[in-house]
């Protein structure tokens, strides 16, 4: 239109009278704008294509609009399949959008989670069941950052294995020295700050590990990590009582991310099938993996007696309800026993915060309900006279 009048070029070529739209008119006067707003969606992805390059991530799936020095369509159905004539005034319609074909948020998260794979043993420095992703270089770590000396790092490191470990029922055990901590800068930093903080003479140790272990945590809370950044965000929520529930909520969110509760159906599917090869992992692999799940889960039902508050697993789910098939592995130990000891009491407990109800409500439990609590105590014996005989082996 020009000098902004009517009638518009169009109209004045065939003869018609030009009606101004001025909420139309907007829009088609905005043909520099438009261009404009689409150089900047292609720097836009420019720049989303070389950080996904630089992290080692699936690139973005490319666009759709075509960069031309033409003046830009004005209409719907233009952009989508650029159907339309001006001299026809015909317009195709795109192709209706089912449901199962629109592409949901949370996809291209699960696709980055699904591609974290195993990585070799020898990669591992001997840890054959641990999962490292592959987004990123890998970051310095304590020692390589200059926080704590090696001789500092692998005296701390001998004293979590050897004399705490066991209270979290062996969640290290895969591993045996500094070295191979090392290939996990937080999992390092997770138990270099538990060593450090039951000795007394390790204050200002203790505080420059917790401070490196908060912020890798920080660092990592938009990205993908491995499994032992799960062990390690598991074993802050047993030991830093400051940080245990954001610790606990971020490793079952995570868990849940990379579907760490297949795992089991996995386990016990072999174990059914009297096999060691259903799934792509090696049995021992799978069952380190379920047993860490239960080990968030206890973190979890402690986090929730001690708060007060509801748990974030509920007891009845196929993983809690089915620890004794879980057992029937022959890739469990004695440690597998004593966690899933603690997982049957946790569920009973479950059950008794259920019935009762919360106790800010300061009301005494109804009489109604005695059946029910004989019911729970009998449940309690049960699970004493099992498991007592074997721990007092």
């Amino acid at each position: 239109m020009e000098g902004d009048q009517p009638p518009c070029t169009r109209c004045e070529r065939r003869g018609l009278t030009c009606v101004l739209n001025k909420s139309l008119q907007s829009l088609l006067d905005s043909s520099s704008q438009t261009q404009a707003m689409q150089n900047d969606i292609l720097n836009l992805f420019t720049t989303l294509t070389e950080v996904c390059h630089h992290n080692n991530l699936k690139p973005p799936k490319p666009l759709q609009i075509r960069q031309t020095n033409s003046k830009p369509k004005t209409r719907i159905g233009d952009l989508q399949d650029g159907s339309y004539d001006e001299e026809n005034e015909s317009c195709v319609a795109s192709r209706p959008m089912s449901p199962s074909d629109m592409e949901a948020p949370i996809n291209g998260f699960l696709e980055v989670s699904e591609s974290t794979e195993p990585a070799p043993a020898h990669v591992l420095g001997g840890s054959p069941y641990s999962t490292h992703s592959r987004k990123g270089p890998s970051e310095p770590d304590l020692i390589s950052s200059g926080i704590i000396s090696a001789e500092t790092g692998d005296l701390l490191v001998r004293r979590y294995l050897d004399r705490l470990d066991h209270y979290l029922y062996g969640i290290g055990s895969v591993y045996t020295d500094l070295k191979t901590l090392r290939t996990s800068p937080i999992l390092l930093a997770a138990v270099c700050t538990i060593s450090a903080l039951h000795d007394e003479d390790k204050q200002k140790v203790y505080e420059a590990c917790n401070e490196e272990f908060q912020r890798l945590v920080s660092k990592s809370l938009f990205y993908t990590r491995g499994l032992e950044y799960l062990r390690a965000l598991c074993i802050g929520s047993y030991w830093l009582s400051d940080a245990s529930r954001i610790l606990n909520s971020d490793a079952l969110r995570r868990a849940a991310d990379v579907r760490l509760p297949r795992y089991f159906y996995q386990v016990t599917a072999a174990t059914a099938l009297n096999e060691q090869t259903v799934g792509d992992l090696p049995m021992p692999a799978k069952v380190d993996r379920v047993r860490l799940w239960y080990l968030l889960y206890i973190c979890d039902q402690h986090l929730s007696i001690l708060y007060n508050r509801d748990p974030i697993v509920h007891g009845n789910q196929d993983l809690v309800l089915g620890w004794e098939t879980f057992l029937e592995s022959s890739n469990t130990g004695d440690s597998d026993v004593r966690i899933c000891s603690q997982v049957a009491l946790l569920q009973i407990m479950s059950q008794v915060r259920t019935t009762c109800g919360s106790s800010e409500t300061g009301e005494p439990v109804p009489k109604a309900l005695t059946t029910s609590l004989n019911d729970y105590k009998r449940q309690i014996d049960r699970w004493y006279f099992r498991f007592s005989p074997i721990f007092s082996m």
